[in-house]
């Protein structure tokens, strides 16, 4: 055990329980032994003895320019984080510091000491070691002086580690420097001995050695600790570029200040306590009493002041910060400024009990702005405002101020357009918004009790806060340092928003620029105040004066005449100067009377309503002025009139007065006519804003008369763009001469006749009125209905009046109008319809023509694309189309028939049908497509077929261009094979009537006679009698009256009446005609028994065809016009091809070896004999060999086989005579041999199976060249199975194809008798004769058929036949075929 443990004998006892007490040492028990433990050593830390001492030094810019000072001294007027450095009791909040200021002086400043050096600290922050070496850093500005080098010690201090115990160590380090790089210097080398566990600083401030630039270095001396026991390490925190200047800061009022910065963490917030800076003030001026003494003179003094109004004037013209600085040549008045300071610094109530001025300024301005805004800011706390024109600088302040001017119509300028009538009012006013009218302010001050914070002071209206609600306005009140300040700026606000809400704008002349912005004027505006207030004087007598309008003077009424002074009223100013300013002077009324004179008479136009929630609020009024004759008012004054005829007047009393404003704003909107803006004036702000008085309402408005009705009332029924109108007007109500101008407007209703219940109420301002009526029925009348409404909407009885129905549109068919409807034919086939409605008014409901078309044998419906007819008079009439006024409208008549037209004008008024029409007639002739004109035939001469060819239809008839059809959509053509089919019609002849009774010609139209009205007819008849009144024999013609496609009546001349007779025919009468209709009818017949040659037609420029359908046999080819409506000529163009004799595709001689009829096969046999009308073989194991000869008559032929055989055959050929030298195969396949030697003309092998079939005609064996001989063919023939059959030959045919001789002549013409066609080319036989007839010639042929009669080798004779077999004149195409 330690020697300091004894052992003692002690007695152990218990405690006795929960007793507690003080607390022992802990014992251990050991034999009733008590051993007790000694007490453990605790380390020890050495006190810190090392520490940071820093100071805190700062210059601070107090404000540009020279200021008053410190009012209690500096340092009780400068505060450290809030806290003044002395307080007012002189006690001490602070220690180790240092403070100086300077007041800003601009060149007697002197710098303040141990404050003048220019600092920029260069941050390092980098650790110092053995280990890394030395730390340089370079300063390159040649400039610096000195430097500061700062070296941080995070914590000096070393530990015993046996006991734990902490103290102090030391390090040690060192400072060098170089210059341009030259050798380095020593400037410290510190050992720093002490204890510290919390970092601190050391600075080492020393002067820079020669020229720039420098490095600096810091390294370590001591070894690095390599121990946690030991901390001793060092960083270099930063450097700092020292220059010493003598900094005086001239025209800158400024505070230095050092402190130990032990006293704060951070670099206190300074602020001060000042009067500020010092401006010009008027030399009469005390700033400090604010009392004026004697007259300015205009020269000024410099002090210190809050009143703004030289603040303001400062800013303005400071050349050295203010507005002078960047505007040399601005000036501003100081004459009015003048009153505006004074105005500034008059007492008014604090709120408290006691007085102040009523505007200081306390304001220190700090952050930079536009001009304009910080004018208008610094002029806001003046209530002052701000305008700028030609150099100079205006102010004007919210006060009360007199009116210096007057305006009314007199001196209004009005937009009047070309109509004369007005287009917008002398005076236009518009009223804030119930949103933007504020109820509650929130006016924000610096309450210089706490440190100048911002106070916020709730003013409110209460009246205007239970009608509008809460709408709050945060006021910001710039310099304001007095509650009661405060709470003016939020009345003011109050007061303008609830009592100032109108404004309004208008156009002057010149002569209106004798009021400024911000000067008070009065408004005589007929429209607001209810009546003529104002005008111009017309002629001065002394005291009397005429005035320019009628005035009911009411007598026990003080009048008042306010007149313009021409001249104004000059002032002169303290300092001599002279400024002008309108004047306005103030007459008492005696007594009035009325003159004979000119008088002006106001007529409204327009009214817009705005916001009535105040009283002061009304409508708006448009207003034209015009002179006429009538009474003027004269006045008598209580004092002569120096004032000139023509100056402005208003007449007032206690209960009506001209609406003061005040100007705000004042523009050129055009060369010498300007805008202006004013805001409505109230007198009585200002002794409520000031004193709490109450607030007086302006009784500048109309007062209320009953309201009369409208007179003169007139209405008519109008149709204008698309719509019929009730238009009305009526004359105004009359008040004082001139109309009420206490009207708002009126009402009106409406109704038509008949109606018991009247439309709905409509409110308008105008006297006059469109009503538009929707479904406005043409005849319809009216009644309508007007009041008059006054402006507190009381409305006078009705004026009531019969509106008469529209008067009908002209008669177009009124010869007095010389309107014409005509037609031009078109080159597209159309017909444009002319209407010319000559001299007839067209009023606008004339919308354009309506225009129907009749067809005179239509039966209804039979006309695409149109309505169905309307009967009219027992003639059926189509609605064609809506005409437009223009006159114009083209329509393609294109049904074969002939159409009546009518035109009518067109009415846009629903009902209203004109039953006046005027008219035209296009005929069938004109519009039916003609026939093709010149249809003819060709042969082609190198090969085989026809081409048929025509020319476009031509017609004599209306104005086609060069008489051409040009709407020809195509071309349809027929044909029949034989001859004209003829048109055998039986008719009934009943009682004025004759109807088809049979049709007998195939493809006629089923049962239509095919005549056409003018056509020339004879009864012929077969048997029995026909009915009284129509004669056997006699030419009659179809007339137009009842004509239809199954019957029709006779008249006696073409054109004529129809012919009235009795009874009925007995027997059966056929229609006889001239040989033209008769041929007509038998074409048209034929037509309908044709066919279609091609589908579809061809197109319009194809006017020919070619085929070889028509080579062959007789055929009559027909062609019709078909037009763009598919409407087809009546009768088409035809030619009669290939009459006579047939024509062949060859002339050729042919050779029968058999020999027909005796079939004896001429020549010589080996192995083969004639049996049956057949070469058969004798032995069929042998070959057969028949030889036979012909002769081609000495000309070059080609040579055609045709054998017929149950055999195996070959032919050869070879001449006799010699003279054919060379034969020429077709087949290249096989060459001719010469010099005689056989050569296979043909050879041809059968299969067994093909000749079980029968004989077969085998091909031909075409020779192209044979010339002139005698030839020897012999046959070789075999067995077709081997020698078991024998083969037979039972036809051999041996074709000579001499070259073809044809002669074609076209359009022969052929007399009635015949004639004798002439052959010019030479023929040995002529095989065939073909006639083409063509229908040509004017007027075409009526023949039908032709024939040839006699024919040689050099002449063929033709003669043409008509239907009957008559012999008639006729053209004709032939083609003669031989050798």
């Amino acid at each position: 055990m330690d020697s300091d443990i004894q052992d003692k004998k002690v007695e152990v006892s218990g405690a006795g329980g929960g007793g507690g007490g003080r607390s022992r040492p802990q014992t251990t028990v050991v034999n009733q032994t008590i051993v007790q433990a000694p007490k453990a050593r605790q380390p020890v830390e050495a006190a810190n003895n090392l520490f940071s001492v820093a100071f805190a030094k700062s210059v601070y810019a107090l404000s540009e320019g020279e200021v008053e000072g410190f009012p209690n001294g500096i340092e009780k007027d400068v505060y450290l984080d809030g806290v003044p450095i002395r307080n007012p009791d002189g006690s001490k909040n602070f220690e180790g510091f240092t403070l100086d200021s300077r007041d800003g002086d601009d060149a007697t400043q002197t710098p303040i000491p141990g404050f003048s050096q220019v600092e920029n600290t260069v941050g390092v922050n980098v650790p110092i070691t053995r280990a890394t070496g030395a730390i340089t850093r370079a300063i390159t500005d040649t400039d610096i002086e000195r430097a500061r080098v700062i070296i941080s010690h995070p914590a000096l201090q070393r530990q015993n580690r046996d006991n734990g115990d902490i103290k102090g160590t030391s390090v040690t380090y060192k400072i060098e420097v170089n210059s341009n790089s030259g050798a380095y210097t020593t400037v410290a080398q510190p050992t720093v001995s002490g204890k510290s566990n919390s970092e601190f600083q050391r600075a080492y401030e020393f002067n820079l050695p020669g020229t720039g630039p420098w490095n600096l270095r810091v390294s370590r001396v001591t070894a690095d600790s390599t121990s946690t026991f030991i901390a001793n390490s060092i960083s270099w925190q930063s450097y700092v570029e020292i220059i010493d200047e003598k900094l005086a800061y001239p025209n800158t009022a400024c505070v230095a200040l050092k402190v130990d910065a032990r006293q704060f963490n951070t670099i206190p917030d300074l602020s001060v306590k000042l009067k500020g800076k010092r401006v010009q003030v008027p030399a009469n001026y005390n700033a400090s009493t604010r009392t004026y003494s004697g007259l300015w003179d205009g020269t000024f003094q410099m002090a210190w002041t809050d009143n703004p109004a030289w603040i303001f004037r400062d800013i303005v013209l400071n050349p050295r910060f203010g507005v002078k600085r960047y505007i040399n040549s601005i000036a501003i008045d100081p004459w009015y400024l003048y009153t505006v300071s004074q105005y500034c610094d008059e007492l008014v109530p604090n709120g408290e009990g006691g007085t102040e001025p009523r505007f200081t300024c306390n304001v220190y301005l700090q952050n930079p702005g536009s001009v304009y805004d910080v004018l208008n800011a610094m002029a806001s706390c003046f209530r002052g405002l701000i305008y700028y024109s030609e150099g100079e600088l205006y102010v004007t302040q919210d006060r009360l101020e007199d009116p210096v001017q007057l305006f009314s119509e007199a001196n209004v300028i009005q937009e009047v357009g070309e109509n004369g009538e007005v287009s917008s009012p002398c005076f236009n006013y518009t009223g804030s918004a119930r949103s933007a009218r504020k109820t509650v302010v929130l006016a924000n001050w610096d309450d210089p009790n706490q440190a100048y914070s911002a106070v916020t002071e709730y003013q409110q209206d209460d009246e205007l806060l239970d009608k509008l609600g809460y709408n709050p306005v945060d006021l910001r009140l710039l310099g304001v340092t007095s509650r009661g300040q405060a709470l003016r700026a939020a009345k003011h606000t109050l007061f303008t928003d609830r009592y100032e809400t109108e404004k309004v704008s208008f156009r002057i002349g010149a002569e209106g620029l004798a009021a400024g912005v911000g000067e008070i004027i009065k408004i005589a505006d007929p429209l607001k105040q209810g009546q003529r207030l104002g005008g111009r004087i017309k002629e001065i007598d002394g005291n009397v004066v005429t005035l320019d309008a009628v005035l009911n003077l009411v007598t026990g009424i003080n009048y008042t005449l306010t007149i313009v002074l021409p001249d104004g009223e000059t002032i002169t100013n303290g300092d001599g100067s002279t400024s002008h300013k309108p004047k306005l002077h103030v007459f008492n009324v005696l007594k009035a009377s009325e003159v004979n004179q000119e008088t002006q008479d106001i007529r409204i136009e327009r009214q817009a309503t705005t916001d009535d929630l105040l009283t002061q609020d009304d409508d708006n009024l448009v207003a034209t002025i015009a002179s006429t004759s009538g009474l003027n008012t004269r006045v008598e004054l209580n004092t002569m009139v120096m004032s000139q005829t023509g100056a402005l007047w208003v007449l007032e009393w206690n209960e009506l007065q001209a609406a003061k404003y005040r100007i705000v704003a004042i523009a050129e909107v055009e060369p010498l006519i300007y805008q202006v803006e004013a805001i409505q004036y109230n007198s009585s702000k200002y002794g409520f804003v000031d004193n709490d008085l109450p607030v007086a309402i302006p009784k500048d408005r109309f007062q209320v008369r009953t309201p009369v009705p409208p007179t003169d009332l007139d209405a008519d029924l109008e149709y204008s763009n698309g719509q019929v109108s009730i238009k009305a007007s009526w004359r105004a109500p009359q008040f004082n001469n001139s109309i009420d101008l206490l009207i708002r407007g009126y009402r009106y209703q409406w109704r038509e006749d008949g109606d018991t219940d009247w439309r709905d109420v409509v409110s308008v301002q105008s006297t006059t009125v469109e009503i538009p009526l929707q479904n406005h029925v043409f005849g319809n009348t009216y009644q309508l209905r007007v009041a008059t409404v006054n402006r507190l909407g009381s409305q006078s009885e009705w004026s009531v009046y019969d509106v008469d129905p529209l008067p009908a549109i002209p008669d177009l068919s009124d010869p007095a109008f010389g309107a014409t409807l005509t037609h031009q034919n078109q080159p597209d086939g159309t017909q444009l319809l002319i209407v010319d409605s000559g001299t007839a008014p067209i009023p606008e409901r004339i919308t354009g023509y309506k225009c129907w078309v009749s067809p005179r044998t239509l039966v209804s419906g039979e006309i695409p694309g149109v309505k169905q007819p309307v009967n009219e008079h027992s003639q059926e009439w189509y609605f064609l189309a809506e005409i437009p006024l223009t006159g114009y409208y083209t329509q393609g008549f294109h049904a074969p028939d002939t159409y009546d037209i009518r035109v009518n004008f067109t009415s846009a008024i629903f009902g209203e049908e004109p039953t006046d029409y005027i008219f035209d007639v296009v005929e069938r002739a004109e519009i039916a497509p003609p026939t093709p004109s010149n249809f003819s035939v060709v042969e082609n001469q190198n090969r085989s077929g026809k081409r048929f060819s025509w020319l476009l239809p031509t017609t004599d008839y209306g104005s086609w261009d060069q008489n051409i059809v040009s709407d020809i959509d195509g071309y349809e053509v027929k044909y029949k094979k034989g001859t004209l089919a003829l048109n055998v019609v039986s008719f009934d002849v009943a009682t004025d009537l004759v109807s088809i009774k049979t049709a007998t010609v195939i493809g006629t139209q089923l049962n239509q006679h095919l005549l056409l009205k003018g056509d020339e007819i004879v009864f012929a008849a077969s048997s029995g009698s026909l009915p009284t009144g129509v004669v056997a024999g006699t030419t009659y013609f179809v007339a137009e009256d009842g004509f239809t496609s199954t019957s029709f009546k006779i008249a006696a001349t073409s054109g004529g009446a129809a012919i009235n007779f009795t009874g009925t025919a007995t027997g059966v009468y056929n229609v006889s005609a001239p040989d033209a209709l008769k041929t007509r009818l038998d074409t048209q017949a034929t037509w309908g028994a044709g066919l279609e040659l091609r589908s579809g037609g061809l197109p319009p420029k194809q006017q020919w065809f070619e085929t070889s359908l028509f080579d062959v046999d007789q055929y009559v080819v027909m062609v019709k016009a078909i037009d763009a409506t598919k409407w087809s000529s009546d009768v088409p163009a035809f030619v009669l091809v290939n009459i006579g004799a047939p024509p062949i595709s060859n002339a050729v001689q042919s050779i029968n070896a058999k020999n027909p009829p005796s079939n004896n096969w001429p020549g010589n046999y080996q192995n083969c004999s004639v049996v049956g009308g057949s070469l058969v073989q004798t032995d069929a194991e042998l070959d057969s060999i028949f030889t036979w000869n012909f002769d081609n008559n000495n000309l070059e032929s080609a040579l055609l086989f045709s054998t017929t055989s149950t055999a195996t055959y070959s032919h050869s050929l070879v001449a006799l005579t010699g003279q054919a030298l060379e034969l020429t195969q077709e087949d290249d396949f096989f060459l001719l041999k010469e010099d005689g030697d056989n050569i296979v003309a043909e050879q041809r092998f059968y299969s067994p199976t093909e000749l079980a079939e029968g004989g077969v005609v085998h091909p031909y064996a075409p020779y192209e060249i044979l010339l002139g001989d005698v030839y020897r063919v012999e046959t070789l023939f075999k067995s077709p199975d081997g020698g078991v059959t024998a083969g037979n030959i039972s036809a051999l045919t041996a074709q000579l194809d001499y070259p073809d001789v044809i002669e074609k002549q076209n359009d022969v013409a052929i007399s009635s008798a015949g004639s004798t066609v002439s052959l010019a080319k030479t023929f040995r036989s002529v095989e065939s004769v073909s006639i083409t007839a063509l229908q040509t010639g004017n007027p075409p042929s009526t023949a039908v058929t032709a024939v040839v009669t006699a024919k040689t080798t050099s002449s063929v004779t033709i003669k043409c036949l008509n239907s009957a077999g008559t012999g008639v004149n006729g053209l004709v195409d032939i083609t003669v075929i031989g050798y």
